[in-house]
């Protein structure tokens, strides 16, 4: 979640300032798991069921933020969490996702097998 906090730009890119300064803190890889060598032009955690490499297709500024939207060059997931070759979730032993609730606000999902014996109530909670 810290990594969230550092900003960069193209003028002052983000990856150079992270890697040196937090060198041992984060885990940081190549996207796909790979081994970073040096200071790579983009990176993954180690620790992240995915990793995604995107090309800025457009942007704008709104309140203060500067927002992209972006085009998805390449992807990786780990296969525990790629269900039937179209499905991004993990099983229920697979250690739950962070997800981003908004207002700096974190929660966590997990995967949940709903069976025929289950109530109406049971489905209703294990749905949201």
């Amino acid at each position: 979640l810290f990594i969230g906090s550092f900003h960069g730009s193209i003028e002052e890119p983000k990856i150079p300032k992270v890697m040196e300064s937090y060198p041992n803190d984060f885990h940081l890889c190549e996207p796909g798991w790979k081994a970073a060598k040096g200071i790579p032009e983009n990176i993954g955690i180690r620790e992240c069921v995915a990793h995604l490499c995107c090309t800025a297709v457009s942007e704008f500024e709104s309140s203060g933020h500067h927002v992209l939207t972006c085009q998805i060059t390449d992807a990786w997931v780990k296969s525990e969490y790629w269900h039937q070759g179209k499905l991004f979730m993990g099983s229920p032993l697979s250690p739950p996702l962070l997800t981003f609730l908004g207002s700096q606000q974190f929660g966590e999902m997990t995967a949940h097998h709903i069976t025929q014996n289950n109530t109406k109530d049971d489905k209703e909670q294990h749905a949201s």
